[in-house]
């Protein structure tokens, strides 16, 4: 099995991935919404969410949106989620 290394952009309005190979070719790229946007449009509003105690919440958007996004990577590049060899993530 060939190794995969995953790229994320966890912006504030727009979750981005991208996956190549270990030559550096891109194999796939996606985007979807960031799903935190329900609690904030901004990242101020979403501290003030967490300071509510929406804490745990906005983690669980936010892992779901990697998910979501992650799935469609994989699909896209007819890859098993084991080759990922290694992921970095900037937001």
């Amino acid at each position: 099995m060939s190794r995969a290394l995953l790229a994320l952009d966890l912006g504030t309005t727009t979750l981005a991935g991208r996956l190549i190979d270990e030559a550096g070719r891109t194999l796939a790229e996606a985007r979807a919404e960031n799903p935190q946007q329900i609690l904030g449009a901004d990242v101020i509003r979403r501290l003030e969410a967490a300071l509510r105690g929406e804490g745990e919440r906005l983690q669980g958007l936010l892992r779901d949106g990697v998910e979501e996004l992650l799935a469609q990577l994989l699909s896209a590049a007819k890859v098993p989620r084991a080759a990922i060899a290694a992921a970095a993530a900037a937001g």
